[in-house]
């Protein structure tokens, strides 16, 4: 588990392999329940408290509240239905989102105090995903752009984010040629969405790390295709 560093009054932090899978549904599930419930623990998360999202790759928000706790967090038919983010301004919540090269954004406003987790795979990316669950802690819980802070995960990095010729045209600015052959920064392209819509280039921290260069730390789809498990990714405003 790595502890995202976030202040006082909130709790952050990402799994990696080591932890275990933590899909009920992707890679070997049987001890998937039994491994969030560990790190959770570690993370001083109630597993209760957790709200996972059914994934899809699309541009859906869902603004989540204390009624919402538990919600996909041991059986993956309770999920939070088709939505790629979450956020919320109530304590105790833990939002959180899963991934196996895509990007997870922490996003946190100490002004509203409000909170927001997001699950970036490239089709949410050219959605704009990112930004616009920071227009809607703006609109939702009175966020200010200005004073978000951001903190990007591990992702697929652009040395193996190898991509086809149709994404020069989808994300011009983050797409690089080498010996022929192009390939993609999703950290890049969602730190240019939280700069143009305002977030300050200094309160943006990312990790760094590539998921498929490093196969003792993370799962990855590109290096594993369908046997990848997934990483978690919660924030909470502790109680």
């Amino acid at each position: 588990m790595v502890r995202v560093p976030v202040p006082a009054g909130l709790i952050a932090a990402f799994s990696e392999s080591s932890d275990g899978n933590m899909s009920l549904t992707h890679g070997p599930t049987g001890a998937s329940a039994d491994n969030r419930s560990r790190f959770c623990a570690a993370a001083g998360i109630d597993i209760g408290a957790l709200v996972v999202p059914r994934q899809v790759h699309g541009d859906r928000i869902v603004r989540v509240s204390k009624a919402d706790r538990g919600k996909g967090a041991l059986q993956a038919h309770s999920a939070v239905a088709d939505t790629d983010a979450l956020i919320t301004d109530q304590p105790g919540v833990a939002c959180c989102v899963q991934t196996a090269d895509c990007l997870p954004v922490f996003l946190y406003d100490p002004g509203s105090g409000s909170i927001g987790i997001v699950h970036a795979g490239w089709r949410s990316t050219q959605l704009q995903l990112a930004a616009k669950t920071v227009r809607m802690m703006q609109e939702s819980c009175g966020a200010s752009a200005q004073g978000i802070c951001a903190w990007v995960g591990p992702c697929l990095g652009p040395c193996c984010y190898e991509v086809g010729e149709e994404f020069a045209g989808y994300f011009p600015q983050d797409v690089s040629r080498s010996s022929g052959r192009l390939h993609f920064d999703i950290a890049a392209a969602n730190r240019r969405q939280l700069l143009a819509c305002g977030v300050p280039a200094g309160q943006i921290v990312s990790a760094g790390a590539c998921t498929a260069c490093h196969a003792q730390r993370f799962f990855s789809h590109r290096r594993q295709a369908a046997s990848a498990g997934r990483m978690l990714s919660v924030i909470q405003i502790a109680r």
